[in-house]
Formats: structure tokens, sequence, C-alpha cells
């Protein structure tokens, strides 16, 4: 529904659905304060299991209100719902909570500074139990305050399965892209300690510090990862770590991946000359290149066809970024062309290889039907 901050409203609604289940509010009137209402929606939808705003709406003090509502299950925000908020609304995130707060919350999406969320979950009675985060900031943050925060969410929230962290702060300088400010393997280490974790997803502004050999213990380490966003669209596409050989760890270990965004050069000059050292993806339905870089297109969806199951699509551009510049919109518009073009190339190849593997499936049944004809007469 659309609110335009109309408490008796609200209050009206409460009274005449007390036993709604889901309740998502446009918010079009910028500026308003939603503590009251919050309160209004906790004191009389006692029944109410998913609640949804527009981003920055769920202050400190917002979420003390609903940490009352015992069948709360979700608190969610959504990009697309008309709202306006305020960002320096959540610019300090220190709710007070109590005990028995938020007894049935499983799903949770807040935005705040990752220090502050931090400490949220370290106190007595935050909601541990929950098994999908979504955590967005659009503050500064170092790869070591990232590191801290998974740590302690690895120790808090045993039962996780989903976690989404997106970093969208966007000031970064176009001569250089400093030396402690990109997230690492190391960085990363704690998600090999949450026991349930098959979602991961990553956005941040700069590449990520990862070598071959780091991609290699990464997929090893989490056979059973199903859906791995690894930052495929940072803002600054300056340096590529990674190419093509990056894919095939986890399509070596990961057997139930089915989503997989990274940021890679792919040039095709380092595709195996051979195809008999590629393993294809068994489950991989998604592969995300981002703003990846793109030559020899046709080298490229060889491989590619090689590795995708049938049905496999591939994705590529930008979902998180709004471009400042005409200059950073070309050279990403120049970067995803490439791929848009190649992608159309792929399902030839897979239909060529389909019929490929027939003939020769249809071939070997007929060198085995000569082999067992032989064997009859020489008997």
């Amino acid at each position: 529904m659309s609110f335009h901050g109309q408490g008796m409203l609200l209050a009206d609604i409460c009274a005449r659905s007390p036993n709604l289940h889901t309740l998502t509010l446009d918010i079009p009137i910028p500026g308003i304060e939603m503590t009251s209402h919050a309160q209004v929606i906790a004191q009389n939808l006692q029944h109410l299991r998913k609640l949804t705003l527009p981003e920055f709406y769920y202050t400190s003090t917002v979420i003390q209100e609903l940490s009352h509502m015992k069948n709360l299950g979700v608190i969610d925000f959504d990009y697309d719902l008309v709202g306006d908020g305020n960002p320096a609304n959540v610019n300090s995130f220190n709710p007070v909570l109590t005990e028995g707060s938020f007894p049935a919350l499983s799903d949770l999406s807040l935005t705040a500074g990752i220090d502050d969320m931090k400490r949220f979950f370290q106190g007595e009675f935050a909601p541990v139990k929950l098994t999908t985060l979504y955590l967005d900031s659009h503050k500064k943050h170092t790869p070591s305050e990232v590191h801290s925060l998974l740590l302690a969410l690895s120790q808090e929230c045993q039962l996780l399965s989903q976690l989404h962290i997106r970093l969208l702060d966007a000031e970064f300088s176009l001569s250089e892209i400093p030396s402690d400010g990109r997230i690492s393997f190391d960085t990363l280490q704690p998600l090999f300690s949450f026991p349930h974790l098959t979602w991961f997803e990553l956005i941040h502004k700069y590449p990520l510090r990862i070598t071959l050999d780091e991609v290699e213990e990464f997929a090893s380490r989490w056979p059973s990862v199903e859906s791995l966003e690894l930052n495929s669209e940072p803002l600054c596409a300056r340096e590529f770590p990674l190419d093509l050989r990056a894919l095939l760890p986890f399509a070596k270990y990961c057997h139930k991946l089915e989503y997989l965004g990274m940021f890679i050069s792919a040039t095709g000059f380092e595709v195996p000359h051979t195809s008999s050292i590629i393993q294809p993806f068994r489950a991989l339905q998604t592969l995300n290149v981002g703003i990846s870089r793109l030559q020899n297109p046709m080298a490229v969806a060889t491989f590619l066809s090689l590795l995708f199951p049938p049905g496999c699509t591939l994705e590529c551009g930008t979902r998180w970024w709004n471009y400042d510049t005409k200059e950073q919109e070309t050279e990403v518009s120049d970067q995803v062309a490439p791929w848009e073009k190649m992608s159309t190339l792929l399902p030839f190849l897979d239909e060529v290889r389909r019929d490929a593997r027939k003939r020769m499936g249809a071939l070997q049944e007929e060198v085995e039907g000569l082999r067992t004809q032989n064997r009859m007469l020489m008997d």
C-alpha cells in the first residue's frame, strides 16, 4: 500500500485487518519518521509474518519496536518500492533489544555500517537464529572490517544458509586502486566456518585480490555452495586478477552450484588446448560475468560450451552501480557489448556439441555391436 504518513489510516487498517500476514509499504513522501508507525504495527498486527519497507527506514528505534512482534519472520526492504529514505537515518545503528526479542525472525535485511552490524549481532539478545541475512552499507569499509564481521557472524549466527553483503560506497580514485582497499581471499576465510551456508553474495567497488591457487582452495573447501556471487561487477574495473581458468575449480568441486558470479579477463588464450581436462558444471544454471573483459569471443564461447550444462545461461552488465560520468558508462558499455554478442553463439555451439555427442554415442553403439558379432563368429 502507499503510505503518506497518516497514522490514523494505518491504525484503521490494523483495526480492520488484525490477522494480516504480509504488509508492504510504499512511502512516496520523503522525511516520514517511521518509529511511531512501527509501534502501531507492532501493537496491532500480532499475526504479521512479513514486513517490507523502502531502504533506509529500518532505523534503530524502528527495529526496537518490531523486536516485540512474536510472529514476525521476515523483515525486508525493496529497492523498487517508492520511498526516498534518508541514508543519514542509519548512519548510526544501535538498537537496544530485550530478552525474547524477535522470537520468530529468520530473514533480515538491513542497511547500516558493518561495524554497527557486528556489534548488533554480538549483543546479548540479538536475533542469531537467522537463516537469511542481507546487509547493505553505503559507508567506506576496510577489508579487515569485512573479515571481522564475517568472523562474528560465523560465531553468532550458526544457522545462516544465505548471506548477502553489499558494500555500496561508490567513491574511488581513477588513478589507482589502494593496495589495502581490496577484499582478499584471507578476508573471506571465515566463510568456511559457517556450518550451513550455501549462498553468498559480495558486492564491492574494487575487484577482489585473489589468485588462481586461492580460487582452487576456495572451491575445494566449499563443495556444498549453491549460489556464489564474488563481486562480478566492481565499480573500478581496471585490474583483472583472474581469467577463464578460475571457473574450472568450481566445476570440479562444487557439484550443487547453480549460480556463479565472477569478474575475469577472458581472452581465450588461457583456454586449455584439450577438452579432456575440462570437467563441466553439473548443476549450473547461470554464469554472471558482470563487467568482465572479453577478447577472442569465439574461443571463449567454445570453452564455455564445453563447461556449461544444458540450459545454462550467461548474464553480463551491472545491477548495483549508478555511474556518475559518461566516461564510466561508456567504459562499462564497451566491456559488456562483446559478452552480449558472444552469448548469441552459445546456443548454437551447445546444439552442435549435443549433436556430436549423439553421433559419438551412436558410433560407439555400432562399434560395440560389431565387436559382439565378431566374438560370436569367432566362437
